[in-house]
């Protein structure tokens, strides 16, 4: 019997050891392991970047002096002349100055820039009318006015109104012919040129003022592309903004032209309304500080965590890292155009403000 119950002994150690005690130790709760903490070792100015930190403004301000110093130059330039009045076919030159006067004029809806040019016209010229040789001086004492506007991407200009006013001189009769005849050929041309004298003066001034048009509208051609070469960087930047989602609007002042983008959805619309919005940014851009500069000025709302005086030393990286990623990608790609020692443009903060001043060293103005 004894042997009987150590067999059975040993058959139910064996079972256990190789079926059971494996399938109990398998039902055992397993070790729950520490949770581990996850701590973002970036700056806190890398982690401010997101996707939603649309401005709430942004600002391109120009200033005028970018516009009126070129434009308001003074000009002088000569010319030949060649034209018939009254049948003499007159040669000779001519000479032009002109003095300009403009500025900016406050405007909430447009750009109006409008030069007043004054100047006089003297030539000199010789005619023939048959064996008749006439010669004379004209004067014409002119005032234009030149208008110049802005689309929010070019300069461009329609042509010159003026108005003048001529007076023609007589101060030579000669004839190709000699002697008696050549006489009476001067007498007849003297009574005829002092008979049709205003009828010449008329039409000198008519074809003065024409050619006067011309040059007018040349000489400005000339500045305007100067200028608008200038602009042009200036305004790349404004592209980055999606129209879809920014209203864009252009006024000019005295002292700048301002293009100005607001959000459409901007939480200011949604409390206050459009008007009252725009109102309150109107008084936001009032404050913004005077430059000689271009610069491009983008407002964060205050929900972004900006404190007065917290990014008065950032650098322009950690200074892209406030922005929206479609936004600071552009600047990005300007500032990489141009080396570290001279930076295209500097930064500037007036409050919850950035403001990207156009650096002179690499721009004029």
């Amino acid at each position: 019997m004894a042997r009987i119950l150590s067999s059975i002994t040993t058959v139910i150690a064996i079972i256990w050891s190789v079926v059971l005690n494996p399938i109990v130790r398998g039902q055992e709760a397993l070790p729950v392991p520490l949770p581990v903490e996850v701590t973002d070792a970036r700056p806190k100015a890398d982690r401010v970047l997101t996707d939603d930190l649309d401005p709430v403004l942004a600002c391109l301000r120009i200033p005028s002096s970018l516009i009126t110093r070129e434009a308001s130059e003074s000009f002088q330039h000569s010319s030949s002349v060649d034209r018939v009045v009254l049948g003499t076919h007159a040669r000779g030159t001519a000479v032009c100055s002109g003095q300009v006067h403009g500025g900016l004029r406050d405007r909430e809806d447009g750009v109006e820039f409008v030069c007043n040019i004054s100047g006089i016209v003297t030539s000199q010229t010789c005619g023939t009318n048959g064996p008749a040789i006439v010669a004379a001086t004209s004067d014409t004492i002119y005032t234009a006015e030149k208008r110049i506007l802005f689309d929010g991407r070019m300069l461009s200009s329609p042509p010159a109104t003026i108005s003048a006013t001529t007076k023609v001189q007589i101060t030579g009769i000669g004839s190709t012919t000699p002697r008696l005849l050549g006489r009476v050929v001067k007498r007849v041309a003297s009574r005829r040129a002092a008979e049709s004298l205003p009828e010449a003066q008329e039409i000198t001034r008519q074809l003065t003022m024409s050619e006067l048009q011309h040059h007018i509208d040349s000489e400005f051609a000339t500045r305007l592309a100067s200028q608008n070469r200038k602009l042009v960087e200036r305004l790349t930047v404004l592209d980055a903004f999606p129209r879809t989602d920014y209203e864009l609007s252009i006024r000019s002042q005295e002292e700048f032209i301002e293009i100005l983008l607001t959000r459409s959805d901007s939480p200011l619309d949604q409390q206050f309304g459009h008007h009252t919005a725009q109102q309150t940014n109107r008084e936001s851009l009032l404050l913004l500080p005077a430059t000689e500069r271009a610069v491009l000025w983008i407002q964060l709302a205050d929900s972004h965590g900006l404190r007065p005086g917290s990014m008065a030393d950032l650098r322009f990286g950690q200074v892209l890292n406030y922005l929206p990623l479609w936004l600071a990608a552009p600047l990005a790609k300007i500032k990489a155009e141009n080396s570290a020692a001279t930076p295209r443009f500097d930064l500037v903060r007036h409050e919850n403000w950035f403001g990207f001043q156009f650096n002179p060293d690499t721009q004029q103005n």
